[in-house]
């Protein structure tokens, strides 16, 4: 986690970066994968809105 206000800048430059790059698809696919393969719990929708 970045904590100094350069490191953010910089992050959010990456980030900007890479969909302008040619394998921007490679790029996505893997973070996707990765994403979806985190399970969540499933919690009750009264407890998710206090």
């Amino acid at each position: 986690m970045p904590r100094k206000r350069s490191q953010i800048r910089m992050r959010d430059l990456s980030f900007r970066m890479l969909s302008r790059l040619p394998g921007k698809g490679i790029i996505n696919r893997m973070t996707t994968r990765v994403a979806d393969s985190v399970a969540l719990e499933g919690y009750p929708l009264d407890l998710a809105r206090r």
